[in-house]
């Protein structure tokens, strides 16, 4: 029986910033049916945190792209990737020399770093932007060279689709090297005592990769990166709610035959 959904936020669930009922329904139904759906996203706990009270979805939560694994019930933390200080300033010198705006996450907070002075010992991850195009393209291979403590584990999708949008603002998020959403997945599954074959993951971009594999069943939605496709299981030629009304369903039927 299927005991995990792990599913991603924008771009899978939230598309242009509205989640179809449809999804809110099925995700509610999956969760009666005793699924734990746990949100796994690039976003920051707090912003997740919200999502997840709406949605009703499992307390624990994976966020920053799995640095920050946490429970919203009990604030009990299961993992938290916090970044040297020294790190982050060597980040910072790169990012403001470029003219790019450094983003700061912590466990409870977010907020720009604007000076060496704004860099606390509590931060979990980071988010880069900027407008320019050209310079966010070379950007991850300027860490890997200069910073290889350090990983970008998720873009703009523009930037992995190549697309040069006017006036976009596109972002990398880093982490500190081998905290992805795969960790965040191996973390849960240790946390609970689950098994991959016993889980689903859901996404739509390059940096749900890491948790695909670690399920038994992985899925891209359609309008995922051609990348994600090729490296998962199931690629969706139907709306994600269609999928989900049909797990729901298969689930039922299961439940009944037992």
């Amino acid at each position: 029986m299927l005991k995990i959904l792990f599913i991603d936020i924008d771009g899978t669930i939230r598309i242009n910033k509205k989640i179809n009922p449809k999804i809110i329904t099925s995700l509610k139904e999956l969760k009666n049916l005793g699924v734990k759906v746990i949100l796994s996203t690039g976003r920051n706990f707090l912003h997740a945190r919200k999502v997840a009270r709406y949605l009703g979805t499992y307390p624990l939560l994976i966020t920053c792209n799995g640095s920050l694994v946490k429970r919203m019930d009990n604030n009990e933390t299961i993992k938290n990737g916090k970044i040297p200080r020294a790190t982050i300033r060597k980040v910072f010198k790169i990012t403001s020399s470029l003219d790019c705006k450094l983003l700061a996450h912590e466990a409870n907070n977010n907020y720009y770093i604007r000076k060496n002075d704004d860099i606390s010992p509590d931060i979990v991850g980071m988010t880069i932007t900027s407008k320019d195009y050209d310079t966010m393209l070379t950007l991850p291979e300027t860490f890997k060279k200069k910073i290889p403590e350090v990983e970008v584990v998720n873009s703009s999708k523009a930037l992995y689709l190549g697309e040069k949008i006017p006036r976009k603002i596109y972002f990398h998020d880093l982490n500190l090297k081998g905290l992805t959403k795969g960790f965040g997945v191996r973390t849960t599954f240790n946390y609970l005592g689950e098994t991959s074959d016993e889980a689903i993951a859901i996404g739509d971009s390059n940096n749900d990769i890491s948790m695909m594999s670690l399920v038994k069943t992985s899925v891209a939605t359609q309008n995922a990166t051609p990348y994600l496709k090729k490296n998962c299981n199931t690629v969706l030629t139907e709306p994600l709610e269609l999928y989900l009304q049909k797990l729901v369903e298969e689930l039922q039927t299961k439940g009944k035959n037992l």
